[in-house]
């Protein structure tokens, strides 16, 4: 007897795998190809004379390459070109080779090195293709992540990486959205991670073509073109563009000419002149600050956790400059007014801070400011709980690091960042310029409601 169960939801998550049955039901087409290069890849302890074996390495030679990475508990892992089908194996069937089969492939590469083993931890094979799906989305209601819409070989984690990067992008918009009631942010997931996944595509290729076509004049720079993949697939590298949610630079030659950028209002612009070496819609870099209140050197990092908060981080120089000072103080009033986008945007049942935290990093010396003294929007006050003191730093030039020259930014002018929940770059602009900031953020957080509102 079949039983059929319907289930209602708002959004539905498909991360089902390259096989997904959530694509196949919706009818979504994956574009692309697969090519008659087949590898092994294996994860074992390696017997070997070779010099490099704890190096992540790529060897070269007449008869295929291998890719090498270290892992824990002295495994070792080895991707290992097998052959092409229409040359060495025929009808290729996966499912006939054995661990046995790559390791003695990858000994004939390795020669004379020696190579063998007593213990396999995992092993498959696969045959290298980039397929990518038309869209990652339907009607904003249901998202596809990971293989299930974007799917190639597996060189250096590509797929996990990128995979949680889909979810991680999706999981806080939807969040924001069901919070808000403002579904509009969910149209920008597509936008962006479809994006990442067709320069993907070009990279995964370029590193298969860099293994499978032997020793060249590219083996040589190999490394630089290892750092380039290693960046974009961890993320550091990636850069989403212009969206309701990443704003553009304030000249007209910056503004993306992609339909899907233009559909977007241009009333909010950056001025990244001010951080110079910040880059718009890009995961801002991760230097040492110190702690304001309990002189704790940290990574800038450290106060940007993943809690699906934005932050605003203020860089208003030397705060022990009277003026300076008098102007700090005056833009927390302001952010502290009833009207201002920190409480329009905050639940009023809710702490100040619940959705947006205002962070501060300045030049002065931490001894010679007494910040209690500052407006509290720079130092919450949680009832029981008393001032958050994790908001405020000093840049850190005893460690080495100096964050205004690592940003580009003229202690004596100053700026504001926007930063997204997922730590991208969305908005640059002057201190003082707390309208476009306002802007920027009540056209995507929804107007302060009252808690019965809320669930929606």
């Amino acid at each position: 007897m079949t039983v059929t169960e319907i289930v209602r939801a708002k959004y539905v998550l498909g991360t089902d795998g390259a096989h997904s049955w959530t694509r196949k039901a919706l009818g979504l087409r994956m574009e692309g190809d697969r090519t008659n290069k087949h590898f092994g890849v294996i994860d074992f302890i390696p017997l070997s004379d070779f010099p490099d074996i704890r190096i992540s390495c790529v060897i070269h030679s007449v008869l295929g390459s291998i890719m090498t990475l270290p892992r824990e508990n002295g495994l070792v892992r080895f991707y290992v070109q097998l052959a092409e089908s229409s040359v060495a194996w025929g009808d290729f069937d996966g499912s006939k080779v054995t661990p046995d089969d790559i390791i003695k492939i990858a000994r004939k590469i390795m020669h004379p090195y020696s190579l063998d083993y007593d213990y396999c931890d995992w092993f498959s094979v696969y045959t290298v293709g980039q397929r990518l799906a038309d869209t990652f989305s339907h009607h904003d209601r249901v998202f596809l992540a990971g293989d299930a819409v974007h799917t190639h070989s597996p060189t250096m984690g590509a797929g996990m990486n990128v995979s949680m990067q889909d979810s991680y992008n999706l999981v806080w918009k939807i969040a924001t959205a069901i919070r808000t009631g403002n579904r509009k942010i969910l149209t920008t997931y597509n936008i962006e991670r479809r994006a990442v996944a067709k320069e993907l595509m070009v990279k995964d290729r370029a590193m298969s073509d860099f293994y499978c076509n032997g020793p060249s004049a590219n083996s040589a720079c190999y490394s630089e073109f290892r750092e380039s993949f290693r960046d974009f697939v961890s993320g550091v590298a990636v850069q989403y563009s212009r969206s309701t949610l990443t704003t553009a630079a304030d000249t007209p030659n910056d503004l993306p000419n992609d339909k899907e950028s233009k559909q977007y209002d241009q009333r909010v612009h950056s001025k990244p002149s001010l951080a110079s070496n910040l880059t718009l819609g890009q995961r801002i870099p991760s230097y040492l600050v110190t702690n304001h209140f309990t002189a704790e050197v940290c990574h800038l990092h450290a106060a940007l956790r993943s809690t699906g908060h934005w932050r605003v981080l203020l860089f208003p120089g030397d705060l022990d400059e009277s003026s300076q000072a008098s102007k700090f103080c005056a833009l927390g009033i302001r952010l502290e007014a009833p009207f201002s986008f920190i409480n329009t945007c905050t639940p009023s049942f809710a702490p100040i801070d619940s959705i947006i935290e205002v962070l501060t990093i300045h030049t002065s010396d931490r001894n010679a400011v007494d910040a209690v003294m500052l407006p509290d929007i720079f130092h919450p006050w949680r009832k029981g709980k008393g001032h958050q003191y994790w908001r405020m730093f000093a840049r850190d030039n005893d460690a080495g690091d100096d964050v205004y020259k690592a940003f580009g930014i003229d202690q004596e002018v100053g700026c504001a960042v926007i930063v997204r929940p997922d730590q991208h770059v969305a908005y640059i602009g002057e201190l003082s310029d707390l309208e476009s900031v306002g802007r920027y953020f009540e056209g995507i957080l929804a107007l302060k409601q009252e808690k019965k509102d809320v669930d929606v």
